[in-house]
């Protein structure tokens, strides 16, 4: 019954339920919603492939390099030995996050597709490398429900939207049944991040997002 009014900032946007305007904070729900979609779709999920496949070692040195992450180059271990465990890590947990999460590792240590988590939507693929590394790094690997509700969360963080620029799957994107979308493929439809909230994330919402009444993940 809600009905969208429009962005107000690249972060918020208004929408009308009977008499009441609402402000939503676009970030903190689409977070919220696509941890609801990892869940909902778990072991299921249709495929984003990502053509050319990225190596891994490369998505952690790059990573390593964003102050936000931490890293100190006289106190830490050196970024191709982290890198190198990471690529392990993911080459060893391979089959279980290919098989309920649609992540692809190849054997060479390449990423070769991610979930796609809502059809026509594609993740804010410049921030890959930190995703890669956070999923490493705060991920339980070691208890099974811990892990799977780690990486849905990392998930959720990697895909909620973020300000600036979107891309959007070719028209009749993929499901289960057809070829997967490529990101690659998507470069010539882009949109502006207003146009995806209103006409991809929006009717997602009302659709499939229940709103959680406490925010503990």
């Amino acid at each position: 019954k809600h009905v969208f009014v429009g962005c107000a900032t690249e972060t918020h946007a208004l929408f009308q339920h009977e008499t009441k305007l609402l402000l939503g904070d676009i970030t903190e729900m689409s977070r919220c919603f696509f941890y609801e979609q990892v869940l909902r779709n778990f072991g299921h999920h249709p495929r984003l492939v990502l053509d050319p496949p990225v190596g891994l070692a490369d998505l952690v040195e790059l990573a390593l390099d964003d102050p936000d992450l931490g890293w100190d180059a006289s106190k830490d271990e050196p970024k191709d030995e982290i890198a190198a465990y990471v690529v392990q890590l993911f080459k060893d947990k391979a089959d279980m996050l290919n098989e309920y999460f649609s992540i692809e590792i190849s054997s060479e240590g390449q990423l070769r597709a991610l979930p796609e988590l809502l059809r026509g939507y594609v993740p804010p693929l410049g921030w890959l490398p930190s995703f890669v590394v956070r999923l490493a790094s705060e991920t339980d690997w070691e208890q099974e429900l811990p892990c799977f509700r780690g990486v849905a969360r990392v998930l959720s963080n990697f895909y909620r939207i973020r300000p600036g620029f979107y891309l959007d799957t070719q028209p009749g994107g993929s499901s289960q049944h057809e070829e997967a979308p490529t990101a690659a493929a998507t470069a010539t439809t882009a949109h502006s991040l207003s146009w995806i909230i209103q006409h991809v994330l929006f009717p997602a919402f009302r659709v499939a997002f229940v709103p959680p009444k406490k925010i503990d993940f």
